[in-house]
């Protein structure tokens, strides 16, 4: 029996497990998660899906509900309720969150929607581009894909860094003090919101941008031991301790992969290598042999230090 004989079935298996947890988590969030008095999707949930104190929206967790209704709806469930979840967040977040200004958006509003928390943190700015992206090209939504764009300009006029590559990180509180620094979850997640953008728009300069991003993770955030530092100076001199963060490390990989498809590279020796060594260095390192799952960090070469075990990590093991 050949080994894909006795692959297919467990693949099978999982194919049905995660098709169960997804529309488990998928109802949970179309009954709970709407706020139906005052817009957009509840700050806090407890376990029962009851709102509870904070009551705050967060512009990461509003962005993130819009690409997955968004994608639900695409690949899973296209029905009316699906869109109007997706409309509803859509709305919320050009209401509330954008800063006509400067076409970014507040990191918090309240639960009315009054700004909280005015400052543009950059991982929001890439969230948002990326959930933009995807709503309006799914839905038909041109207004969505305008702000998109607009938002990927202003980053760019404001923060790109046209000597080393990358983007300044300016209104990021601790990552902006002393010095301008540099971090890898948020370059990467500008690297993931260019590949939407530019498989959207074919734009000349979002493609720039995003062959510079897909070489500043193989040429900068790859360190020689064949693992991703966390922070940088502008220059992508390493700050502090080496770490490697598995999750990060396993998430940057297919990123880089989903890059290289949309830039017409998906062959690409360099940029190929450098996903294949984060991705089976992190797995090796971060996998939990005895009860499953990937610890979250670790020294390089070394056991994990980390034994944490966050979702987040272990969905971007999946993709990963």
């Amino acid at each position: 029996m050949c080994s894909s004989d006795l692959l297919d079935p467990r693949l099978q298996q999982i194919r049905e497990r995660l098709d169960r947890q997804a529309r488990a988590a998928v109802q949970f969030w179309r009954v709970h998660g709407p706020d139906r008095e005052q817009g957009g999707f509840h700050g806090t949930l407890d376990r029962q899906g009851n709102p509870i104190a904070p009551t705050d929206k967060h512009l990461i967790q509003t962005v993130r509900h819009l690409w997955a209704m968004s994608m639900w709806y695409e690949r899973r469930q296209p029905e009316p309720e699906i869109k109007a979840l997706a409309d509803g967040l859509y709305a919320f977040l050009m209401a509330h969150f954008r800063d006509e200004s400067d076409d970014q958006f507040y990191l918090t509003v309240s639960r009315a929607g009054a700004p909280i928390d005015r400052s543009k943190l950059l991982a929001g700015q890439a969230l948002a581009i990326y959930a933009l992206t995807e709503y309006s090209r799914v839905f038909h939504v041109p207004a969505a894909g305008t702000q998109a764009m607009a938002t990927f300009h202003a980053i760019d006029t404001a923060q790109h860094d046209a000597r080393f590559g990358g983007y300044l990180q300016l209104c990021d509180g601790p990552l902006s003090t002393p010095e301008v620094r540099k971090e890898t979850n948020t370059q990467t997640h500008l690297l993931e919101a260019f590949t939407a953008l530019y498989t959207f728009t074919q734009d000349a300069l979002v493609r720039a941008r995003l062959e510079e991003m897909a070489a500043v993770v193989a040429d900068h955030l790859l360190q020689k031991g064949g693992f991703l530092d966390k922070v940088f100076l502008p220059d992508w001199t390493p700050i502090g301790a080496p770490a490697v963060n598995y999750g990060h490390d396993l998430e940057t990989g297919w990123m880089l992969l989903e890059a290289a498809r949309a830039l017409g590279r998906p062959d690409d020796r360099k940029l190929v290598a450098a996903a294949k060594t984060i991705i089976l260095n992190s797995a090796a390192a971060g996998y939990d042999a005895a009860k499953g799952g990937y610890f979250e960090e670790g020294p390089p070469g070394g056991a994990p230090a980390k034994l944490e075990k966050g979702w987040w990590g272990q969905a971007e093991a999946l993709l990963g």
